[in-house]
């Protein structure tokens, strides 16, 4: 984490000649967290929160409204307007459920390498993981057709035979590499997004129906939190909505317009202030961070040999394995405005992308644990396993993306529909 700490301190500078920031959050923010480290009455809490939507009818009517913006899926509009919708289902929640810090997410990163038995999927929780009808908290739920809600995870997923989801180091590195919001965006909508949508399968695994699965909700709050953690690698990427090229998908995104669907509510510079104007942060959950991390692997490496053991045999593999792409034929349901052969082309190229993620890690690492020359390099003198504990995760990503948000952006108010903001703005 060297370089984001650098990247941080190089940030902050740009406060010296700063005006202060906006608030009109009232000094509140909402806490997104994982779903994971909730209490269990704050568990029960979210599902009785759906139960009530569900019955004043404002749970199907979510579903109706992103049944409508299918269009804009497999598109640069994908992630502003799941923002602009995550902030609207989150307000209808907390009414409902006003014990909850604001809406939880799914760490899908720490349940990568078997996350069809998540805790999340659990009572309370979100239910078991099985095919079928929902049981447990949500057993009876249904869409906004009457047809109950069922869950279908992928057989592959099942047989433990799955290769599509990248580790979360890996996928740490790939939001560090992407270089504009359209290249970002295009990778995140298919994997980790579209990604969890096919392992759950179901109702998750068609777009005219995935909201009404529980699981939605949490998956959408994490998809946004990708986007949060690649805003918080600079300044640049923060007001980032750069799209290159042209092509199906490619819509340039004009900060001062409406986001779609959205157009009278929030326009498209609102959507990148989320925690200044929509009023809420992630919380990274409570992982050491990287150096400390190293010091306990390195700990209990020297432990092992101590003890007359091999410390190298306590290492976890070194080499981070490609994913593989994902089949196209899952993903015909999830990508309705894609051809097949589209669909094909595309997972490849984003399979590539991840896996190039990964080579420069496994490069990283090989590079720092080899003496050269018999000259020892940084790492050279201690296992494998702890030059791994110094890659960051995806824990320290979001750390990191919520210290930018918070003390190095500066919300100029302008370009707003909010009309807090732009009462801010005009004084």
């Amino acid at each position: 984490m060297k370089a984001s700490i650098l990247v941080l301190i190089a940030l902050t500078a740009v406060l010296s000649n700063a005006a202060p920031p906006a608030d009109i959050c009232n000094g509140k923010l909402r806490q997104r967290k994982s779903f994971a480290t909730l209490s269990d009455d704050d568990k029960n809490a979210y599902s009785d929160g759906v139960w009530a939507m569900k019955k004043s009818g404002k749970y199907d009517y979510f579903t109706k409204k992103h049944r409508a913006a299918i269009r804009w899926h497999q598109t640069t509009q994908f992630l502003p307007l799941h923002r602009a919708m995550m902030a609207e289902f989150e307000d209808e929640l907390l009414k409902v459920a006003p014990t909850l810090t604001g809406l939880p997410f799914w760490d899908e990163f720490s349940d990568n390498s078997d996350a069809i038995n998540s805790p999340i999927f659990a009572s309370p929780g979100l239910g078991p993981m099985a095919s079928g009808p929902l049981t447990g908290p949500f057993e009876g739920l249904t869409d906004d057709n009457g047809n109950e809600v069922v869950r279908e995870p992928n057989e592959d997923v099942m047989a433990d035979s799955f290769s599509w989801i990248p580790r979360n180091q890996v996928l740490a590195a790939a939001m560090g590499k992407f270089k504009t919001f359209g290249d970002m965006s295009e990778k995140v909508e298919l994997t980790p997004h579209g990604t969890f949508h096919v392992v759950v399968g179901g109702h998750m695994g068609r777009p005219a129906t995935s909201p009404s699965d529980s699981a939605f909700w949490l998956h959408h709050s994490y998809t946004d939190l990708m986007w949060a953690v690649y805003q918080g690698t600079s300044t640049k990427h923060f007001t980032d909505y750069t799209v290159l090229g042209s092509g199906s998908g490619k819509f340039q995104i004009n900060p001062t317009a409406g986001v779609v669907m959205y157009e009278k509510q929030y326009t498209n510079t609102d959507m990148l202030y989320y925690r200044q104007r929509l009023c809420y942060e992630y919380v990274a959950p409570n992982t050491l961070p990287p150096a400390q991390r190293a010091a306990k692997a390195l700990a209990a490496a020297e432990s092992m040999a101590t003890e007359g053991g091999d410390r190298e045999s306590i290492q976890v593999a070194a080499k981070f394995a490609p994913i593989q792409p994902l089949p196209a034929a899952a993903l015909q349901m999830m990508m309705p405005n894609m051809s097949l052969e589209q669909i094909t082309k595309h997972s490849a190229n984003v399979a590539a992308a991840i896996n190039d993620a990964a080579a420069s890690l496994n490069a990283k690492v090989k590079s720092a644990t080899t003496p050269r020359n018999g000259v020892a390099t940084e790492f050279a003198a201690v296992p494998v396993s702890v030059a791994l504990a110094r890659l960051p995760t995806m824990h320290d990503m979001i750390a990191q993306a919520a210290e930018v948000a918070a003390s190095v952006i500066v919300d100029d108010r302008a370009n707003s529909l909010i009309p807090a903001v732009r009462a801010l703005h005009r004084d």
